[in-house]
């Protein structure tokens, strides 16, 4: 089983993240904050790249029996209670939200929401198919129950 969120906005979710509340610890949250470095600057860094790609490796995503999308955050948390745990409560506590984001979605330029994009293009096309493998997982959930 997985989580995925949409490519571009895990990032900004991630850069604004260490902005708030920087974790010292990290190499990289360092270099953020000492070199200040823009959105597009720390994305461009090979550890900020496809980083749900690189956690899945080769395991394609039709064999996970769940799928989690961020985006949909109630629906998936649903679609895991019919599938293993009908006994958790329906309403999930959304938290780590920030508090400064307007919206659904991080406001970025669309020159910059493209350059993420395509720093991240393996993570694009496993969202895709994230979102693909939610609905079967929906479909066959629903159904099950119904």
């Amino acid at each position: 089983m997985a989580w995925f969120r949409e490519p571009v906005e895990r990032l900004a979710s991630h850069y604004h993240y260490w902005k708030r509340k920087p974790d010292r610890g990290n190499p990289t949250c360092r270099r953020l904050h000492e070199e200040d470095l823009s959105l597009e600057a720390f994305a461009a860094l090979p550890e900020m790249r496809d980083v749900h790609a690189r956690f899945l490796g080769e395991v394609p995503v039709e064999r996970l029996a769940f799928v989690g999308l961020t985006e949909r955050y109630d629906e998936s948390i649903d679609l895991f209670r019919r599938a293993f745990y009908a006994e958790l409560p329906a309403a999930a506590v959304h938290r780590n939200a920030n508090p400064r984001r307007d919206g659904e979605r991080y406001r970025l330029d669309p020159e910059v929401r493209s350059a993420i994009e395509r720093l991240n293009a393996a993570d694009v096309a496993l969202y895709a198919a994230a979102g693909d493998r939610f609905e079967q997982l929906l479909t066959e959930h629903v159904a099950v129950v119904a």
